[in-house]
Formats: C-alpha cells, sequence, structure tokens
C-alpha cells in the first residue's frame, strides 16, 4: 500500500491538510441538488464543486445515457421537464 492509505478504504488516513478535509464546499448548492433528487424520482441529482454546476443522470433503462447539467436547480428542473417532453414521458419517468 502506498503512503497514509490502508486496505479497508478508510480515507481519513490520507496525507491531506485538515483544513481540505473539513470543508465542505458550496452547502447551499449541495442542500438545493439534494432537494431536487428527493423530489425527482427516476434521476439521480447532485452538485459538482469543482465545476460549480449541477447534474441530473436519467436513472431508468436508456439506450443512451442521459445526463444534464446546468448553473441552477431552476435551469436543471426545465431541462429534466424537456428531457420528458422529448422523450415522450407525460408524467415522467418511473423509478427503477
Amino acid at each position: 500500500m502506498g503512503r497514509g492509505t490502508t486496505s479497508t478504504g478508510d480515507t481519513s488516513t490520507h496525507d491531506h491538510p485538515p483544513s481540505a478535509r473539513s470543508r465542505n464546499w458550496d452547502p447551499d448548492q449541495r442542500r438545493a441538488a439534494r432537494e431536487l433528487d428527493c423530489s425527482e424520482p427516476g434521476w439521480v441529482v447532485f452538485y459538482g464543486p469543482y465545476t460549480r454546476r449541477f447534474y441530473a443522470i436519467a436513472a431508468w433503462s436508456s439506450p443512451h445515457p442521459l445526463v444534464l447539467d446546468a448553473d441552477g436547480v431552476g435551469e436543471l428542473r426545465e431541462l429534466m421537464r424537456e428531457a420528458h417532453v422529448e422523450l415522450g414521458l407525460t408524467q415522467g419517468p418511473r423509478a427503477a
């Protein structure tokens, strides 16, 4: 094993400064993404702190992956609705 790692997958021993591990980047955006994720069955929604964008991944069977991204949750929700219309899903996808 390399320095600072364990075989159990414990990430708490990596060689990062304590301040970098304990930071909670963009808590409001993460909360908004969690709320949208909870309210949208059939989608996995999350916020990327590095890109500072919101993402939605379709969680239903599809011939092609469907990944949407936007600057805000409102825009992402609109893109999700447009995807429903384009795919002919009148009530949204069903969760797998």
